[in-house]
C-alpha cells in the first residue's frame, strides 16, 4: 500500500523521536564528562594500591544456620556484605528446584536471620549479585530450559529487601 500522507506522518514521527534520542544522549554524555564518578557506585583513586591492600589469606566465616533453606537441586552462588546503621549483614544467593533466594546472616552473631525469596520457578537460579547501598541487583535464570533470564533490582529499607523492578 502506497500512501504518501501516511509515509510523511511516519517520517515526522521518526524525525521527532530521533531528535529526542540525540538530545538525551548528548545530555548524558555531557553529564558523565563533567561528573564521571556519578556513573559508578564507588571511586578509587589508586586501583593498584587498593588491590595491594587486599589480603591474600581468606577469612573463614562459619555461620550457625537453623533455617531450612531449599538446597535440593541447587547451590550457593554469590556473597555480598551490607552494612546499615552499624549492623553488618552477609547475603548469600542460592538456587534450588523451586526458587531463587538470598540467605541473610548477621556477622556479629554469626547466625542466619532469614531466607528471602527472590523469584519462584521457573526462575530458580540466582547468580552472582551486587550490593550498593541501598540497592541489590541480581541476575536470575531459568536453569532448566536455559532460554530466559531476568535482572531484578531490590531496595533495602533497614535490611529488608523489597523488589523494585517488574520483570
Amino acid at each position: 500500500m502506497n500512501c504518501p500522507r501516511l509515509q510523511q506522518y511516519y517520517q515526522k514521527i521518526y524525525t521527532v523521536m530521533h531528535r529526542q534520542h540525540l538530545i538525551i544522549n548528548a545530555f548524558l554524555f555531557v553529564l558523565l564528562w563533567f561528573y564521571p564518578n556519578i556513573g559508578f557506585g564507588q571511586y578509587v583513586k589508586n586501583v593498584p594500591e587498593a588491590f595491594d591492600e587486599i589480603s591474600s589469606e581468606p577469612e573463614v566465616i562459619i555461620l550457625s544456620n537453623e533455617i531450612n533453606e531449599p538446597s535440593i537441586g541447587g547451590h550457593f552462588q554469590g556473597v555480598q556484605v551490607l552494612q546499615q546503621n552499624g549492623t553488618q549483614k552477609i547475603f548469600i544467593s542460592g538456587s534450588s528446584q523451586s526458587k531463587a533466594y538470598l540467605l541473610q546472616a548477621d556477622l556479629t552473631s554469626k547466625k542466619t536471620d532469614k531466607l528471602i525469596t527472590l523469584m519462584n520457578e521457573p526462575f530458580r537460579h540466582a547468580g552472582g549479585f551486587q550490593v550498593s547501598e541501598p540497592y541489590l541487583a541480581v541476575g536470575i535464570e531459568d536453569n532448566i530450559l536455559k532460554t530466559y533470564s531476568k535482572v531484578s533490582l531490590y531496595i533495602s529499607k533497614t535490611l529488608n529487601f523489597q523488589k523494585q523492578s517488574q520483570n
